[in-house]
């Protein structure tokens, strides 16, 4: 499946000084607060979001990248301990709807309806594979590269069901969880992975406690 990548260039401050902008590459479902982190530590630099399996086979063919937020370090065949690393969030995964439940899904039996339109992502990327731990019986209409593509065929009606990230769904007043529970694993964690002494300033920084503050306001939660 074609990977989607969105590159945001971002320009925080005055002044800055373009050789030191880092190249951030992200997973996607941190789409909505990486500039704010980014800002956050008086960074500038270019932001390229995408599925963390593409970013890693990104950076493994080459691609120059001075920090790395995946959901998945595995995924990166590395020696963790030649660059800097932090683990620096978690996640967990919620079942969604489009906003007002248009299916009218009221409990786990009505998962195996065969009219339903279910979205799930991809069992290479993180999401995919947490979903596959989850233990619903879902038969999926659609195995999405990212994260942010299932939330996109739910804003648009395009499917019944999806599996998203609780964060996903705080960030987007147009889709809705399935049957609220309290934040439960499969869990997904993510890591910072510094490839540049320009990266290990913002990779340090997200361990510090006003970052761990704004990705808390986003829906993560601590490591």
């Amino acid at each position: 499946m074609r990977s989607v990548f969105l590159v945001l260039l971002l320009a925080v401050g005055c002044g800055g000084n373009q050789a030191d902008d880092l190249t951030v590459f992200s997973a996607s479902s941190l789409t909505d607060v990486a500039p704010l982190l980014l800002a956050q530590a008086n960074q500038t630099g270019t932001l390229v979001f995408g599925g963390s399996n593409h970013l890693a086979a990104q950076i493994a063919d080459g691609a120059p990248a001075d920090v790395l937020l995946t959901a998945d370090l595995s995924l990166l065949d590395l020696d963790t301990a030649t660059y800097q690393t932090v683990t620096f969030a978690q996640n967990h995964l919620v079942l969604a709807v489009p906003a007002g439940n248009p299916a009218h899904l009221t409990g786990p039996q009505d998962l195996a309806r065969h009219e339903l339109a279910i979205a799930i992502c991809a069992q290479e990327v993180p999401c995919g594979q947490a979903t596959m731990n989850l233990g619903y019986p879902m038969a999926a209409d659609t195995l999405e590269p990212s994260v942010r593509s299932v939330v996109s065929r739910l804003v648009l009606g395009e499917v019944d069901l999806g599996v998203v990230y609780a964060t996903d769904v705080q960030a987007e007043a147009k889709i809705e969880t399935l049957w609220p529970t309290e934040p439960a694993c499969p869990c997904v964690t993510y890591h910072a992975v510094a490839f540049t002494q320009q990266g290990v300033v913002f990779v340090n920084a997200l361990g510090q406690e006003n970052a761990q503050t704004l990705l808390a306001s986003y829906g993560f939660t601590q490591p």
